[in-house]
């Protein structure tokens, strides 16, 4: 799975002002906040009792029924907030449910969802590169050629065509993760080629440099999401 930050959220969510705490299980429709492929999401809860008898806040996936599957998060007495983070499955349509336990006067309850859970894409029909080559030599130690031909090959599980490539060159392993070519960033070049000549910065000698290519099919899905 993929985590998505929400980044910051000023207030939260949900408090004990916006829950319904009647001691019987209620939906919460988080669509409006994280993505619609979200698995789980992250929640940030602040709980309270204002009495010296605990309560529990208990979180789920809607539909689920079985009470080892809730996460619950207990409140300590005499208004001592406790702050704790659950990661609470959500149905497909982006509602968890929640109920209150015990006999405990509700001190604070306030949730902020985090960030969420999204599935890995099915890449089984996206094309791929391979047999990366640089003057047609896997990882040479040296190359003579200050414009050195870049070269892979393609290949899709449906056998439609290269309709694109996308060739990034850096000085770093790292910078290439973060898919920036400091060196040479080809951009989307329409062409059904599996090679190129290099146009960037000019290349030094005795020098290791980092290169990469994702690749479109003609349907418009590419090998990586940059």
């Amino acid at each position: 799975m993929s985590f998505v930050d929400r980044g910051d959220p000023d207030a939260p969510d949900k408090t004990k002002d916006t829950l319904i705490l009647d001691g019987n299980w209620q939906d919460w429709d988080t669509s409006s906040i994280v993505a619609s492929d979200a698995v789980a999401i992250l929640m940030r809860v602040e709980i309270g009792s204002n009495t010296s008898t605990v309560w529990a806040l208990r979180l789920r996936k809607n539909g689920n029924v079985n009470i080892a599957n809730a996460a619950t998060l207990t409140a300590q007495a005499d208004n001592v907030v406790r702050r704790v983070d659950a990661v609470v499955a959500c149905d497909s349509a982006q509602v968890i449910e929640y109920v209150n336990a015990g006999s405990g006067g509700v001190g604070t309850c306030n949730l902020t969802i985090g960030g969420w859970w999204t599935a890995l894409p099915d890449t089984s029909d996206w094309p791929s590169s391979s047999e990366a080559k640089v003057e047609g030599k896997t990882n040479p130690p040296k190359v003579a050629n200050p414009a050195p031909e870049f070269s892979w090959q393609y290949d899709d599980p449906e056998q439609r065509p290269q309709s694109a490539f996308h060739l990034l060159v850096a000085t770093s392993a790292e910078l290439l993760d973060e898919n920036v070519g400091d060196l040479w960033d080809s951009g989307v070049v329409l062409s059904d080629a599996h090679q190129t000549k290099y146009q960037g910065i000019e290349l030094g000698s005795e020098t290791t440099y980092f290169w990469k290519v994702r690749v479109r099919n003609s349907e418009g899905r590419w090998s990586e999401q940059w």
